[in-house]
C-alpha cells in the first residue's frame, strides 16, 4: 500500500475522540495520582520508592498526552482536508 492515501471520515472522527478522550485520561490519571499524594500521609521506604518511580510515569503520561494531543490534531487536519476535497461538509 506504499503511496496510497485515503480514508473513510466517519472512521476518522471516531479516531479522533479516542485520542482526545485518552489524552484526556492521561492527563487525569496524573492530577488524581498528584493530588491523592499531596493529600496522603505517607513516608518510609515504599513511598520514597513510588515517588521516585512516579516521577518517570509522570513524564511518561506528559509524553503520552502529548502524542495522543499531537495524533488528534494531524487525525482532524486530515480529516477536514479529505472533506473539503470531497466536497463533504462535515469537519471535526
Amino acid at each position: 500500500m506504499a503511496g496510497t492515501v485515503g480514508a473513510e471520515l466517519q472512521t476518522l472522527q471516531t479516531l479522533h475522540r479516542t485520542f482526545t478522550q485518552k489524552a484526556q485520561e492521561a492527563a487525569d490519571i496524573k492530577t488524581a495520582v498528584d493530588n491523592g499524594l499531596a493529600s496522603a500521609v505517607w513516608t518510609g521506604k515504599y513511598s520514597q520508592d513510588f515517588n521516585t518511580a512516579w516521577q518517570e510515569y509522570r513524564r511518561n503520561l506528559d509524553s503520552l498526552q502529548a502524542a495522543l494531543s499531537g495524533a488528534a490534531d494531524d487525525v482532524r487536519t486530515n480529516h477536514n482536508n479529505i472533506a473539503a476535497a470531497t466536497g463533504e461538509g462535515d469537519r471535526i
